[in-house]
């Protein structure tokens, strides 16, 4: 019993601490003297395991154990998950229990795998990972096994087929890594065929149920053409979706063709290591039969061929066997050109580009153009430099002769010219130039007036930063005060003529004195005898009117209906400019409640007694009234007794001098600062909101 409390309690369990007061109540049930030792001796290692504990909950927190196991998808929550798990296997690995026993600590790094399989069984990296564990603890049984139990649940994974066969490399177990290649040659074989097998089937289904739709239509032979139309429609989208499957099928054969070429690779590496060069060209003989081989075995073969058995000319003619299949094959050609280039063989060089750049197609061969022009700037002459880039331009329409120039005076990563002459990608980035604004959109009213023509709005200097400048005029608060919807404005759209028009009659523009001004100016004219302005002899003609395309872009508005027997021409003018009126969004004023406000505000009096002490020849001109009274002053001004009003309480007149409500003679009071009036007015404006 307390060999099984001290091995519990020193492992991170979730109900620890629970499990060591049991055993503190157990051992002291039992002696307290012997309690004191053997709790003493265990009390280290419950307490490294209780802040194991709290680690170890950071990092499972987040893992879901209870999931189905499913090939990945590479989504966020899986990557996630993932993630997660090899944190806490290296967390593991880290030993935080301080144990000193390594099986121990491997036992737990082996249970902590096991755990993450439940949930990443089909994620290769986490087997991999395993096996590289026991091989570090010396455990190569452990790895084989582990290896074996991970490619029967992923037969085609070549991470995991690549490492096995290695691993049985290093331990001379040549038959086991060479079964290990033709498995997995077969099966990647086996998938291919599958697929095409599945595709074919596919689409034989598609065909055959647009047969039989067409079947139960029960067509006749004198068909209208409407159905002949609907029947063609029908077709052509039955060969788009055999189309969509075929493409699909060919995006992944072409992935399974390129890992079986990796595989032949690998294995054909393998063989020259283990048997010679003539073993790795008996398998490049079948892998040139498989469907599953690319040109990367050819490129590879005969790289193999030139450095290990010395012999170009064998390496040659494997180039050869691959421009027969490949010849269009931009990625294969640059390969056999560096080919020739490395072994320096200037007429097979220059035959091969002459002869690719003849059958391949332009939008191919941009690579090929590319090392053309860089193989000539580097080992031509001036005259074939210039010929071939002027081909290349030819050819190639998208190109510019700055970048031929660049290219040509450039050398692995020195690129000064265009680093410092030419300021880099950023110069030579195409301006995005935004499109016009449609006519829905808003518009500014400045929009007409040239940028000349426009007050230049003075700057703020920011003494940090002086380059930056911001316009001093700048909207303040503009979400707590409301402004108008400009994207109610509408399009301008000018008249024919160039004119614009008030009740269907032209305005010019440059006509601003109109013939009611004239009239003015011709009757004031005669009362001061004086003679009237004449017109010039050669008088000025307005410019013609710009074509609608260069005309700018300004608010339009229908013209208010105004009679010409009303308003002056000059008026109907001015009132033809202004917007209307459901053009305006901005605050609206409420005009009665505006006059209700005005009428209701007690002005202050102006003070007395405190300018009856100064002397009338004293008071400032400021205060002299500036006419005499008069009827229509309405007893409003402080004129003394005959032309002051009544006050209400009885039939006294207010005091005072010839001198204006504001003045300070005539026994009238002084006036009170502009901050009190201020006041007043503030509070009579509560008492009516009140």
């Amino acid at each position: 019993m307390r060999r099984a409390y001290q091995k519990a309690v020193t492992i991170p369990l979730n109900n620890v601490e629970h499990l060591w007061k049991e055993y503190d109540q157990w051992e002291n049930s039992l002696n307290r003297l012997t309690a004191k030792k053997f709790l003493g001796e265990k009390s280290s290692a419950y307490m490294t395991a209780r802040t194991a504990l709290r680690e170890m909950r950071l990092l499972t927190d987040s893992i879901h154990n209870h999931t189905v196991p499913l090939p990945p998808q590479w989504s966020e929550p899986e990557i996630n998950q993932l993630e997660q798990w090899k944190k806490y296997i290296e967390w593991e690995k880290s030993d935080p229990l301080r144990l000193e026993d390594g099986v121990a600590v491997m036992e737990r790094v082996v249970y902590a795998y096991q755990q993450a399989f439940l949930a990443l069984r089909f994620y290769p990296e986490i087997w991999y990972s395993f096996a590289a564990y026991c091989l570090e603890q010396d455990k190569a049984e452990k790895a084989l096994a582990v290896y074996k139990e991970a490619i029967e649940i992923m037969p085609t994974s070549l991470l995991l087929n690549f490492s096995y066969a290695e691993l049985c490399e290093s331990r001379k177990q040549i038959d086991e890594a060479r079964e290990v290649y033709n498995n997995l040659i077969e099966k990647l074989d086996k998938d291919r065929e599958d697929l095409k097998e599945a595709t074919e089937k596919e689409i034989t289904k598609l065909q055959q149920e647009a047969e039989d739709e067409r079947a139960s239509l029960n067509l006749s032979d004198d068909i209208d053409g409407e159905m002949r139309e609907q029947l063609r429609v029908r077709e052509k989208n039955v060969k788009k979706k055999q189309e969509e499957v075929r493409a699909k099928m060919n995006e992944e054969a072409d992935i399974i063709a390129r890992a079986g070429s990796l595989v032949w690779i690998c294995y054909m590496r393998f063989a020259r290591r283990t048997e010679g060069i003539k073993s790795a060209r008996a398998l490049f003989s079948r892998a040139r039969k498989s469907s599953n081989c690319t040109y990367h075995v050819y490129v590879a073969n005969a790289l193999m061929e030139y450095h290990n058995s010395k012999d170009s000319v064998i390496a040659g003619k494997v180039f050869s066997l691959g421009q027969k299949t490949f010849a269009d094959n931009p990625d294969f050609v640059c390969q056999y050109l560096d080919f020739l280039i490395q072994m320096n063989d200037d007429n097979n060089t220059r035959a091969l580009f002459e002869r690719t750049l003849a059958t391949m197609p332009s939008e191919k061969a941009a690579p090929i153009w590319q090392k053309f022009l860089d193989y000539e700037n580097r080992y031509g002459d001036l005259a074939s430099v210039q010929n071939v880039e002027k081909r290349r331009l030819e050819a190639l329409t998208a190109n510019t002769p700055m970048e031929s120039f660049l290219l040509r005076h450039s050398y692995l990563d020195i690129n000064n010219i265009e680093e410092q002459e030419l300021g880099g990608l950023v110069s030579r980035k195409p301006v995005i130039v935004e499109p016009a604004a449609p006519a829905s959109a808003p518009v500014s009213p400045t929009a007409s007036i040239p940028t000349e023509a426009l007050p230049v709005q003075p700057t703020i200097v920011n003494s940090d930063r002086s380059k930056e400048k911001r316009p001093l005029l700048e909207p303040v608060h503009p979400e707590r005060y409301p402004r108008p919807d400009m994207g109610q404005w509408q399009a301008f759209k000018p008249a024919a003529d160039g004119n614009r028009r008030v009740n269907n009659v032209p305005i010019p523009l440059s006509s601003v004195p109109s013939i009611a001004s004239k009239a003015i100016v011709s009757d004031t004219a005669k009362k001061m005898d004086v003679a009237p302005l004449q017109p010039q002899a050669s008088p000025v003609h307005p410019p013609p009117p710009a074509p609608l395309a260069q005309q700018p872009a300004v608010p339009s508005w229908n013209a208010p209906l105004v009679s010409q027997s009303v308003l002056p021409d000059a008026v109907a003018y001015f009132v033809s400019n202004l917007p209307p009126p459901q053009t305006f969004n901005g605050p609206i004023i409420q005009s009665g409640e505006l006059v209700d406000l005005l009428r209701s505000i007690i002005l202050p009096l102006p003070p007395q007694g405190v300018a009856q002490q100064r002397p009338l020849s004293q008071a400032p001109l400021r205060n002299a009234p500036m006419h005499p009274p008069s009827a229509r002053d309405g007893g409003r001004g402080n004129y003394g007794p005959p032309y002051g009003r009544q006050r209400p309480g009885g039939n006294k007149s207010r005091p005072g001098g010839n001198m204006g409500r504001s003045g300070g003679g005539g026994g009238g009071k002084k006036r009170r600062p502009r901050d009190e009036d201020y006041d007043d007015y503030q509070g009579q404006k509560g008492k009516r909101r009140r």
